[in-house]
């Protein structure tokens, strides 16, 4: 008898199975814990994620994380599309098309208007033949060299180029970062250990700035940022000396992969009526924790039309277009026309990587 696919909810019980077909076509390792987290901790619900079998084997897998958006002042149950992996020897057009349709049920099924990611370049080439998805825009990746001896010392380069980088590192320390940075009177920096009902009047002064953003409450940034499990962050925000009220924060990640250490801003928040020397404020003191962690290099997004996009480039940061690699999205439901056409302009949108699928791929 011919074994028969199977398009299933995927269950707690799925996780070592969709783990180990995971960390095996994505070549990256994955864990119990991250994937508990990611599908199962969600305050947004259970989310439209599909199990693909065969024979009892799990053999295909493609996530969506329920999330909620405010879009043209309208919320709305949005899905993040996560983790699309088939193992090779069962990679077929049909398995894939069966795939998306299962996703679609289930989405409808939950409510779910519309779904976003970002693809790979497998993902996109595919997406370029069956138009399931629209493209909105290329990934709005900021990068910056923290220390290029760092950089050249901890890259693949043979030994002779290292040598050289690791002496401009000696020459470059720590303290070149370490300078006096000052806030304006009545301010001050704070570590952040939770996130608390300050970040969320801090998104009620923002919500009006972008016509597409998540829904940034507390909870959200609790669950995106302190509760996944993230090997090195650090969140430190500017607040008002008497009333403690928050008036920005900024959020970092520090990683090695193959010894080379990597920093990621997670996610900058200051309104755009706000002073500038609160941005920049935030941002010396980031480059100087990402000094101390010797970072060789750091990421971020933030779309070109941000309030603070000039800034990041002032600070260092260069755009870095990735090759067949965009931001998609795909409409479910009815009543969406309206809300369709803001979401497909990314000038619409407040983006930054805890919003992505990407940066919990560095875990």
């Amino acid at each position: 008898m011919t074994l028969q696919y199977r398009f299933d909810d995927f269950e707690k019980s799925d996780i070592p199975a969709v783990r180990d077909l995971l960390s095996l076509v994505f070549s990256a390792p994955f864990t119990d814990e991250y994937l508990s987290w990611k599908y199962f901790a969600n305050p947004h619900g259970p989310s439209a994620s599909t199990v693909v079998r065969r024979g009892g084997a799990v053999v295909g897998f493609m996530g969506i994380i329920a999330t909620r958006f405010l879009v043209d002042g309208k919320e709305v149950l949005a899905g993040q599309g996560a983790d699309i992996a088939i193992s090779e020897s069962h990679r077929r057009l049909d398995v894939f098309i069966r795939l998306l349709t299962a996703i679609e049920d289930r989405v409808r099924a939950r409510g779910i208007q519309f779904t976003y990611g970002t693809t790979n370049r497998d993902i996109d080439e595919l997406n370029e033949v069956l138009n399931f998805q629209t493209p909105v825009g290329p990934v709005p990746r900021l990068a910056r060299i923290m220390n290029a001896g760092e950089f050249f010392r901890q890259s693949g380069l043979p030994w002779p180029k290292k040598i050289i980088g690791a002496v401009f590192a000696a020459l470059k320390n720590v303290a070149s970062f370490e300078k006096n940075i000052v806030l304006p009177d009545g301010l001050k920096f704070s570590t952040i250990e939770r996130f608390d009902e300050r970040f969320d009047r801090l998104w009620e002064k923002m919500v009006l700035e972008k016509s597409v953003s998540a829904i940034r409450s507390s909870e959200y940034l609790n669950r995106r940022i302190f509760d996944a499990p993230l090997k090195s962050r650090h969140v430190l925000s500017v607040e008002n000396d008497s009333s403690n009220e928050i008036r920005g924060f900024i959020a970092l990640q520090e990683f090695s992969a193959d010894g080379f250490n990597r920093g990621i801003i997670l996610d900058v928040a200051v309104p755009c009526g706000e002073n500038p020397a609160i941005f920049h404020a935030l941002l010396d003191a980031a480059l100087a924790w990402f000094s101390r962690k010797k970072v060789g290099v750091i990421d971020c997004w933030m779309v070109s039309n941000d309030r603070w996009y000039g800034e990041m480039l002032r600070g260092g940061f260069i755009p870095k277009q990735i090759e067949k690699a965009r931001f998609q999205i795909c409409f479910f439901g009815d009543g969406m026309h309206p809300t369709a056409r803001a979401l497909t302009n990314e000038s619409n949108w407040r983006l930054s990587i805890i919003d992505s699928d990407q940066f919990t791929l560095t875990l």
